[in-house]
């Protein structure tokens, strides 16, 4: 395995701890967002990474999110 792949398996791993301790309650959705990044810097994982779940992270950002009114 090269040390792309044992990066990326070493983030993955880590992710899905955070995703847990998030899921009962341990972090909140920022300290989330906040390891979440840190994690992908100490790995090498880019932010456009496929691997990375930044559509979950910014849900303000999403279009559905965007408009206060409902339409018609």
């Amino acid at each position: 395995m090269n040390p792309e792949e044992q990066n990326l398996l070493h983030y993955i791993n880590t992710i899905l701890v955070l995703k847990n301790w998030k899921k009962i309650c341990l972090i909140s959705d920022e300290d989330y967002i906040k390891m979440e990044a840190k994690t992908a810097r100490k790995f090498g994982i880019k932010n456009v990474s496929l691997y990375r779940s930044i559509d979950l992270l910014y849900k303000p950002f999403r279009v559905i999110y965007m408009c206060d009114k409902k339409e018609e």
